[in-house]
């Protein structure tokens, strides 16, 4: 028992650890067309523009400059539309969809185009501009995302299909869930707040695989005098629906009794189950 209550332990005292590594939707990879959809994005460059400016300047007789002095000025930052052809002229005809991260700052959500491998033009653009799309009041804006994940599970109940007693369960498991992990990250603007409102709408497929802890009794062995706790080796599937990282779970597997694997009732009988998870790390890559 103990054993198991460490792993739990160990997984749950390290999500936090984990997960700091990973904010907002930098490890979500957003699918975006930068044409835009309801409205055109827009970029302005990250860096003020230089200029030279003359003053004092001096004439003789014959209206010829003879002295001066330069001062250096700054151009303010304008922005622009992102059209089809500031697109086109960077090397991205009719490849407009991009993967990319994307953040909110002010009303505006930014997007970061992941590196194009065979495309240094627009890799230069994009890395001297900030591109953004300026959010209206109350439009709801939607970016479709996908990402690889890794959570920790626990499956609570069980249900062993079969007719046999003992068939429903609540021991303690605790596993992995490497899967992947879609869905939509929505922005909504409201005209008395400065920063915009988000949230998502998860899904999830997931591979399953740890330990659980079996208890054998008379109601699930065919020996009357065989009771006591065996570890088993949990392996399945999941289905989640998430709220932000949190996951409600359907699942099915089997387990594997460590030991006493001929004397369970259940062994080589799959399960259907509910439980919960959280994700700690997002996999998203960094290329188009």
């Amino acid at each position: 028992m103990k054993i198991y209550l460490s792993i739990i332990a160990v997984l749950i005292f390290n999500v936090p650890i984990c997960h700091s590594q990973n904010t907002d939707n930098y490890k979500e990879r957003h699918f975006i067309n930068l044409r835009g959809f309801k409205k055109t994005f827009k970029y302005e460059p990250k860096d003020s523009i230089p200029s030279m400016e003359e003053t004092n300047v001096l004439y003789n007789s014959a209206g010829e400059k003879v002295s001066y002095n330069i001062i250096k000025k700054n151009i303010a930052k304008s922005s622009k539309e992102l059209t089809t052809d500031i697109l086109n002229s960077n090397g991205l005809q009719s490849k407009y969809w991009t993967n990319a991260n994307i953040n909110e700052k002010k009303g505006r959500v930014y997007i970061h185009p992941f590196k194009y491998e065979d495309n240094d033009l627009a890799n230069n653009f994009f890395e001297k501009n900030y591109v953004y799309l300026e959010l209206d009041d109350r439009q709801n804006y939607s970016f479709i995302y996908s990402a690889w994940q890794v959570g920790v599970v626990t499956i609570p109940i069980k249900w062993y299909l079969s007719n046999e007693l003992g068939n429903v369960v609540t021991d303690i498991n605790a596993m992995l869930s490497p899967g992947f992990k879609w869905g939509k990250t929505h922005f909504v603007k409201l005209p008395h707040e400065e920063k915009a409102r988000q949230y998502q709408r998860n899904f999830s497929l997931n591979l399953l695989i740890g330990l659980s802890k079996l208890e054998l009794d008379k109601s699930n062995t065919d020996k009357d005098d065989l009771e006591g706790n065996v570890a088993a080796i949990s392996t399945g599937i999941s289905f989640g629906i998430y709220y932000r990282d949190f996951a409600f779970l359907a699942a099915s597997g089997f387990d594997f009794p460590t030991s006493n694997y001929d004397d369970w009732n259940f062994s080589g009988i799959p399960w259907i189950g509910i439980g919960f998870g959280y994700d700690f790390l997002k996999l998203a890559g960094d290329s188009n």
